[in-house]
């Protein structure tokens, strides 16, 4: 792991916003999955400002100084912009959680500490300082930089608590578990929060359509992405978002007659999908719009579908053993 991110935080826009900050006498700083991937060598150009002052009159400030389009959200106090290829989000440090259903709640500002020990996990709760007095110091409030050395995904509070307010994070859990783990480090779930999932798991129900399919989406995109689904279904989450894959678990058996157990089936097909896709560089674009050499969304999800049909299809014939027939047809019906 990467111990000195200074390769990471020598970009201008950094610079730039500290220099601003500056000038209007309050601090900033660069947040949340930029600072993990940072310190996990990971490349990546999406960046979380947070600031203890006003962050839609830094943005003013940014849009003048080096005249690039910014965007207002007033509402949620926050602006983007995009500077030589990194798209940049800049925000108030807060004291409280947005709760969902509540509405037209008035946001109370407050300290990077504060806001840092609002977040979900330990290792997204790291924060590097852009002023010029203090310019790359760390904060870790919650030991998020030992947990990253050690591939945990703890929660900073109580992981009930913190899955019952929103349980998108337990498939964020997941996710971040498969995304992070390399040959060198493995990311694993602690204990205690797989526990809060399982226990937790009834609250998936609540969630819209679009926020999961977004976070399957990129689990699918991992490398090893059957791990993901492996441990949506050891969460038990997995019955409640894809009740067509947890029903491809089991064997059944007639007079010593068994069939293959087709879920580890489907998941070394889909593993096998992500390891043979060729990785080139490429801007050429398939039939689908996807880029060639980029991983293929499509492909990985018509390997994860493509036994669902199995289970009403499987019929045992006397003297022939275990039949599937018009399977794949079943299977294509349920896709939608």
């Amino acid at each position: 792991m990467v111990t000195h991110p200074s390769d990471f935080t020598s970009k201008g826009v950094f610079k730039l916003i500290g220099s601003i900050a500056n000038e209007q006498e309050t601090n900033a700083f660069i947040v949340g999955d930029y600072v993990r991937d940072c310190f996990l060598g990971r490349e990546s150009n999406h960046i979380s400002i947070v600031v203890e002052g006003d962050a839609l009159k830094i943005g003013n400030s940014i849009g003048d100084r080096v005249h690039t389009k910014v965007s207002f959200f007033k509402n949620f106090g926050l602006v983007s912009f995009n500077y030589k290829g990194d798209e940049v989000v800049i925000s108030r440090a807060r004291k409280d959680r947005f709760k969902r259903g509540v509405l037209n709640k008035t946001v109370e500002f407050g300290t990077i500490i504060e806001d840092l020990l609002l977040r979900d996990f330990t290792i997204d709760a790291l924060a590097i300082s852009l002023n010029h007095e203090d310019f790359g110091r760390l904060i870790d409030p919650s030991g998020g930089l030992r947990d990253l050395a050690q591939g945990v995904i703890r929660t900073i509070d109580q992981p009930g608590t913190v899955f019952q307010e929103d349980p998108l994070r337990m498939l964020r859990a997941i996710r971040l578990s498969v995304q992070l783990t390399t040959p060198s480090l493995d990311f694993r779930i602690a204990s205690n929060c797989m526990d809060a999932m399982q226990e937790s798991a009834y609250g998936v129900a609540s969630l819209s359509r679009e926020r999961v399919v977004e976070e399957l989406n990129k689990m699918l995109l991992c490398d090893t992405p059957g791990d993901a689904i492996y441990l949506l279904d050891e969460a038990g989450i997995l019955s409640r978002i894809l009740p067509a894959i947890s029903a491809t678990k089991g064997v059944k058996t007639v007079g010593g007659d068994g069939h293959e157990d087709t879920f580890p089936h489907t998941l070394t097909v889909l593993d096998n999908i992500a390891r043979l896709e060729p990785r080139r560089s490429s801007d050429a674009r398939n039939s689908l719009g996807i880029k060639q050499g980029e991983p293929n969304l499509w492909l990985r999800w018509t390997a994860l579908l493509h036994d669902i049909g199995k289970p009403a299809a499987k019929r045992h014939e006397q003297g022939k053993g275990w039949t599937f027939y018009g399977y794949d047809v079943i299977g294509a019906r349920m896709i939608p």
